[in-house]
């Protein structure tokens, strides 16, 4: 027989104060409860989420706003910790997913990828205006040498390309910048292809 989820009242202060010393949790989703683990002075929450035969995977999330006041990251308040559970879920879901569709491609090896691809099709520095080594030197350069390298491309957002672009030096050319741009999206695409 399947244990039954009892609700905890966590979605204020006042209601977390009257819990007794320990463990509660509260369903936010119908696999993913958040949790809260009250101590004599605050307490912290956590997320479970379902994985399969009645097991559960479970990561702590953050300080509950007891005490101090919720800022977003290191503090949250109940909804703060309802979106920061998804998110963690929905991560460690996709996570998931990429291990189990093989090994897990990064930024860096898409790169890697992509500049062996231009090697076998030897692209001419007369057709392309450029060599494949002028691309290799320039990957190599703002890219391979970039924390972004490291990021898998599932974990890959909008942001990360963003910042990366808006880390560049300032003194590059524009031409040099679009190209570095379209070398960076034709690798990740040719990384999708494959």
């Amino acid at each position: 027989m399947a244990n039954t989820l009892t609700e905890a009242p966590l979605t204020t202060k006042n209601a977390r104060a009257k819990l007794a010393v320990g463990l509660h949790w509260r369903g936010i989703d119908p696999d993913i409860h958040l949790g809260y683990r009250k101590g004599v002075r605050g307490g912290r929450w956590l997320v479970r989420w379902y994985r399969g035969e009645t097991k559960y995977f479970q990561r702590k999330l953050a300080t509950a706003d007891d005490i101090l006041q919720a800022n977003g990251t290191d503090t949250l308040d109940f909804s703060q910790a309802v979106t920061k559970a998804r998110e963690i879920v929905a991560q460690a879901r996709a996570d998931a997913k990429a291990m189990a569709a093989g090994p897990v491609i990064s930024v860096r090896s898409a790169i890697n990828d992509y500049i062996d691809l231009r090697k076998r099709r030897d692209f001419s520095e007369n057709a392309m205006g450029h060599s494949p080594r002028d691309a290799r030197s320039r990957l190599s350069k703002y890219i391979l040498s970039h924390p972004i390298a490291e990021k898998p491309l599932h974990r890959l957002e909008d942001r990360d390309l963003r910042s990366w672009k808006e880390g560049l030096p300032r003194n590059l050319a524009a031409g040099t910048v679009r190209r570095l741009v379209n070398d960076f999206k034709a690798s990740l695409n040719y990384a999708a292809s494959i």
